[in-house]
């Protein structure tokens, strides 16, 4: 979508159910009269690719058209396709003319051409991704330059004076470069007063240079300056900013934006027009603030509903360590600590242990049953999972199984086993690759970092890192490369896995039809002995939507409650069942048999002769050496994940970043061979003993 002064053109597609056609045209909408209408553009096999507004206000088509070539049989052979440019004026619809992109122009015969602007000078700027380069042509198609990049670009966009940038991933970051014609190249990265770890879209501007999104906040950006200023959140003005495809600026200082959504099954695109009004011009909402690190989309889009829908309250999110991650880290538990943190918090990237034994949260099953909301209708060891002396400090909105899984021949019926037997099955298996990647950092995450319960007593303080278990742990680790080489591997894991060549994976089983592929991979049933632990229970819950919990010092636990129970609707509950196959399960019971009756529903399609036969729902594959067609689960396949769902007591925990620097750091001069194992041993103890005390 391009906008020229009140008007915004966006490329449309639409069956015309008539004619038996597609329709397509370029769709004008007027920000004045507020009016909309389509003009028709006959491209006739071609696709419009991009469109620009040229310096006279004329609209710029890039289209491309495929030619497939026949032989002598009537049989297909390799095609080929062809760029062009049209140009329309935006008034009558007018086609007044026609450039075809070739070798002539420079343009490589095989060139992929994506991105494409045009400068205040009518030159047009096209990103071929196959090589990668940018082509920059004159306004009558002469080359200008052809700038080779190392790597491909994020996005192309222009400011307001006309000049060309691009957003690219460098060494630090994304970072933002100017299109230099005087030395057909890009500029060094534009220096600003903020770094912004994500941008996802940056927009000619009409009061700036440019505006930019990071998916959260809209900045201004003065080049000059090295500036950018923020101008409002997504949040507030009830937008997601995640699904916002293009926005703009009008003269009058409105944004209009286009947002996309996808539910499995539709998809479904609004415009919307933002304006700015004073504070005392907008209903006065209660304030509440949800504290996050990373907020997930779903909990996000819950968010803005509930602002919407809500007469009485409005969610506010504070964001921590948006620009530096232990930094925000340091100021939550400051705030926490201190009673001025925020009323609801997202624990997702937090261990939750830690806090809710501190007492810093809610418990949650008084409110429930004022609300009348039953732990029996839910999937109760999924709650039991954030249970501590019984009470349910906080809840995630929909959940996968971490798992360790491998095929029945290998595990026989082992439901489970403790670190101490997973250490022999290892020592048993020598000429085999147990895991895959097994290196020593690597095997470390899965042994301890994983499962750090197993070592810390949060609760007693008691650490035993001193013991038996982590020294061997060390030892196996030892015999491990520094770094797996995984460019000297010439199978894949589906076939080592298939010839037992490597025995075990760690996987997170987030649906039916993971489980469905993991079969069709081992060629037998598979068996989720899941991760080591003194119960022997290690298929461990993990959250997939967000974690969310009340302060126990928020002044607004009601209004904070009234938002999570949205969550634990049936409403919200069921919009989480979807046809994707692999983002979750619900944890409301009635909405996880809602997903299993989904996924038992067969797909048709009718044959020549006007039968019906079932076809593949999806496809999955793992790695680059299987591929297996997915059809409906069958009663036994569903049978086999409620099982697996049944078995998973305990969660898995996010660990603590200064554990890992704590083991990370005193384990290098033992792999190195400069200490012995019971020395770091020790020293782990001691220091971790040290941060456990300070932290409990």
């Amino acid at each position: 979508a391009i906008n020229y002064e009140n008007e915004i053109f966006y490329y449309t597609e639409a069956w015309d159910d008539e004619t038996g056609k597609s329709r397509t045209g370029i769709s004008k909408y007027n920000f004045e009269s507020r009016k909309s209408e389509m003009i028709s553009l006959d491209v006739g096999e071609a696709s419009v690719s991009a469109m620009q507004i040229t310096p006279d206000g004329k609209i710029a088509l890039l289209l491309y058209e495929w030619t497939n070539t026949e032989d002598e049989n009537g049989e297909y052979q390799d095609g080929s396709g062809s760029y062009a440019l049209w140009y329309m004026d935006p008034e009558s619809g007018e086609i007044t003319g026609q450039k075809e992109l070739s070798e002539e122009n420079g343009v490589a015969k095989d060139a992929y051409l994506g991105s494409f602007y045009i400068d205040a000078q009518g030159n047009n700027y096209l990103f071929n991704s196959n090589e990668p380069c940018i082509y920059v042509l004159s306004g009558d198609l002469q080359m200008v330059a052809a700038i080779s990049l190392s790597d491909y670009i994020n996005q192309m966009f222009a400011s307001k004076d006309g000049e060309i940038y691009v957003t690219l991933y460098g060494n630090t970051g994304t970072e933002i470069r100017k299109i230099d014609l005087t030395k057909k190249a890009l500029s060094d990265p534009l220096k600003f007063d903020k770094e912004l770890m994500n941008i996802n879209g940056c927009m000619t501007g009409i009061s700036c240079d440019f505006l930019v999104n990071d998916q959260n906040t809209v900045y201004a950006a003065d080049v000059t300056a090295g500036t950018f200023t923020k101008l409002f959140d997504w949040l507030d003005a009830d937008v997601n900013g995640n699904n916002v495809n293009y926005f703009g600026e009008l003269p009058d200082g409105r944004i209009w934006v286009i947002t996309s959504t996808y539910d499995g099954n539709n998809n479904e695109a609004e415009l919307l027009l933002l304006e700015k009004k004073k504070s005392s011009e907008v209903a006065q909402k209660e304030e509440v603030t949800l504290g996050t690190l990373w907020l997930d989309d779903n909990v996000k889009s819950a968010i803005i509903d509930f602002n919407k829908s809500s007469d009485k309250y409005h969610i506010s999110v504070k964001t921590y360590g948006q620009d530096d991650w232990e930094s925000g880290l340091t100021q939550f538990n400051a705030d926490v600590a201190s009673g001025s943190g925020p009323d609801l918090v997202d624990f997702s990237n937090l261990n939750y242990t830690l806090y809710a034994e501190k007492g810093v949260f809610e418990d949650l099953y008084p409110y429930m049953e004022k609300s009348g909301l039953k732990k029996e209708n839910y999937v109760e060891n999924v709650l039991e999972a954030y249970e501590m002396d019984g009470k349910l400090y906080g809840f995630t909105t929909e959940f996968s199984i971490y798992t360790i899984v491998g095929k029945q021949s290998v595990l026989g019926e082992l439901s489970g086993w403790t670190l101490s037997e997973m250490m022999d099955f290892i020592d048993q298996h020598k000429d085999s690759e147990v895991f895959p990647y097994a290196s020593q950092q690597y095997m470390l995450y899965l042994l301890v970092y994983n499962n750090m319960d197993e070592f810390i007593d949060w609760e007693s303080g008691k650490c035993s890192f001193d013991g038996p278990e982590f020294a061997r742990i060390l030892e196996y680790t030892k015999t491990l490369p520094e770094q797996y080489n995984d460019d000297a591997e010439e199978e894949g894991e589906a076939t080592k896995l298939r010839n037992n060549k490597l025995l075990l994976l760690m996987q997170s089983v987030s649906s039916v039809e993971e489980c469905q592929m993991l079969e069709g991979m081992m060629g037998e049933n598979p068996v989720y002995v899941g991760y080591p632990n003194k119960d022997r229970e290690g298929n461990l819950i993990s959250a997939v939507g967000g974690c969310l919990a009340i302060s126990s010092k928020s002044g607004n636990k009601e209004a904070a409650w009234a938002f999570l129970q949205t969550l634990l609707t049936e409403d919200y509950q069921n919009s989480l069942v979807d046809g994707f196959g692999w983002s979750g399960f619900p944890i409301l019971k009635s909405a996880l048999e809602l997903q299993f009756e989904k996924d038992m529903t067969p797909e048709y399609y009718t044959d020549e002769n006007g039968e019906q036969v079932e076809q593949p729902k999806t496809t999955w594959g793992y790695g680059n050496d299987f591929e297996i067609d997915i059809y409906a689960a069958k009663q036994e396949d569903i049978d086999q994940v409620r099982g697996l769902i049944a078995s998973a007591k305990k969660r898995q925990n996010n660990v603590d970043e200064e554990l890992i620097n704590i083991i990370s750091e005193e384990t290098e001069p033992f792999f190195k061979g400069q200490k012995s194992a019971s020395d770091v041993s020790n020293v782990i103890q001691n220091r971790i003993q040290v941060y456990v005390n300070e932290n409990r």
